[in-house]
């Protein structure tokens, strides 16, 4: 595996016209490989939004786009991060939330626990 991710940095340095946009080229790609497989196992929108995120950034970056192009594309980039800010759950609060239902049903069970009504006892 270590060598397939060499391999594939590597060998283009050793080509003589090898440049900086292609080596930035060559990263995105793979960061957007795995981005898309990340996508395909969870299936939130979040991970749709970074997917598609990474792919405009790319295109900005490597393809070097006229400037109308470029202004469509910081727009639309601009577009994914409202989208992931107000359409999405946010994860900090869902965990905080399911932390909170957490004590509480310790507590309630320490409570019941504590006047007699234990589910363990039998008697």
């Amino acid at each position: 595996m270590v060598n397939i991710i060499v391999d594939f940095f590597m060998f283009p340095l050793i080509r003589s016209n090898y440049s900086f946009t292609n080596l930035l080229e060559q990263l995105f790609n793979l960061i957007i490989g795995i981005e898309f497989t990340r996508m395909l196992c969870r299936h939130t929108p979040d991970s749709i939004i970074e997917v598609l995120l990474f792919a405009t950034a790319r295109q900005l970056i490597v393809e070097h786009p006229k400037s109308m192009d470029v202004l469509i594309g910081i727009i639309a980039i601009a577009i994914l991060f409202a989208l992931r800010k107000y359409m999405t759950p946010n994860s900090d609060e869902e965990n905080d939330n399911a932390m909170h239902k957490l004590s509480r049903f310790i507590k309630k069970r320490h409570k019941k626990s504590d006047s007699g009504d234990d589910f363990t006892s039998n008697e």
